[in-house]
């Protein structure tokens, strides 16, 4: 009995190297691999291709790659405050964000205190030159002064203003966004 278990065991392993050795990737006909071949967490993401990891969720957006979205908060408030809510990337800028790169467009809202002239789209069409974050005002906001955008680290920026609660029990400001890697 122990002579067939041992046998058994030698022919599996040695049929488990031989496979490795024989089969290479040119042997492989595209779009034959599927997720359930593949050993969980044994693809990483310096495996892949650099267009293909910039673009999943939490690897570094490629350069000259803009992403964009909109960011938006709305909370009850009757008091004066200081708000801000965080706004994630889709993937990491490469490099630590900070408030200078992180920038309302030039407008006419006097709610935004930190104007760009390098941020040249709109609400409905976001553009950023390479390593900015650039805000549009959509002219939604209650109360607010000292409306700015800033950066927190390689992957989120942040967008900060005051409330003085005077006419309205609501703090809330919204802004499209884009930004481009460099």
């Amino acid at each position: 009995m122990a002579v067939a278990a041992t046998t058994a065991v030698a022919v599996v392993a040695a049929g488990s190297a031989t496979a490795a050795t024989l089969i290479t990737g040119k042997q492989i006909k595209n779009g034959t691999v599927a997720s359930a071949d593949l050993k969980n967490h044994g693809v990483k993401s310096k495996d892949l291709d650099s267009k293909v990891s910039g673009s999943l969720v939490g690897g570094r957006i490629p350069s000259g790659k803009t992403v964009r979205g909109y960011a938006s908060l709305d909370v009850a408030s009757t008091v004066a405050n200081d708000f801000a809510f965080s706004v994630p990337l889709p993937g990491s800028a490469g490099k630590v964000l900070t408030d200078s790169d992180v920038n309302f467009a030039v407008d006419t809202q006097a709610e935004s205190a930190d104007d760009d002239a390098a941020c040249t789209g709109s609400v409905g069409s976001p553009t950023a030159p390479a390593g900015k974050v650039c805000l549009y005002f959509d002219g939604s906001a209650s109360d607010t002064t000292g409306l700015e955008g800033e950066g927190l680290d390689s992957r989120t920026f942040r967008l900060r203003w005051d409330d003085d609660a005077s006419s309205s029990p609501d703090a809330f400001a919204r802004a499209a966004w884009a930004y481009t890697a460099p």
